[in-house]
This record gives C-alpha cells, sequence and structure tokens, in this order.
C-alpha cells in the first residue's frame, strides 16, 4: 500500500469541495517545497532551521555564482526538510528578467 499525503497546496481556488480542498499528494508535496524555498531561514519563531537561504539572494547579481548558490541552497534544503521528496538534480535557469 502506498502512502498517502494529506493537506492544502497550491493553487487556492474555489473548487465545488472548498478553498482549502484535498489536492493530489504530488501537489502537497510540491507545496511544501516552495513554501521551504521561499522562507528566509531563520524567519519561523521556534524554528530557526527552517526554510532556505535562497530570499537572501533576490537582490544579488545574476551570474554563475549566485546560480550554484541556488542550486546548492535548494537540493540542501530538500533533503533536509522535506523527507517526502527525492532530489535527483535541480536545474537553475538563466532568465533576463
Amino acid at each position: 500500500m502506498t502512502q498517502r499525503f494529506a493537506g492544502p497546496a497550491y493553487p487556492f481556488g474555489p473548487t465545488p469541495a472548498g478553498v482549502l480542498s484535498p489536492k493530489s499528494d504530488a501537489n502537497v508535496v510540491l507545496t511544501s517545497i516552495l513554501n521551504i524555498l521561499t522562507t528566509p531561514k531563520g524567519s519561523v519563531p521556534y524554528a530557526p532551521l527552517l526554510g532556505s537561504m535562497i530570499p537572501s539572494l533576490l537582490f544579488e547579481v545574476n551570474d554563475d555564482v549566485t546560480r550554484s548558490l541556488i542550486r546548492h541552497y535548494a537540493a540542501q534544503e530538500i533533503a533536509a526538510q522535506e523527507p517526502r521528496a527525492v532530489v535527483k538534480g535541480v536545474y537553475v535557469e538563466k532568465t533576463d528578467d
């Protein structure tokens, strides 16, 4: 029997079952990863290890070093904080935006 994951997941939107209706297992895990990567490390009271350092790189120069740091932080924090996910690789794409 496979394990099922329950909880709210993005996108929050009106559905027949309501805004916080149960989502698929993959959406629940992806939402958890999104929350980990967008939460600044040390910003949650009583949970100093929750989050990542990626938000601190927001206004850094878009170069190879910054992309390498993002790749490193993403792989490290997902592996440490989300046991339901297996990190096989992280791809960081450069954009002009």
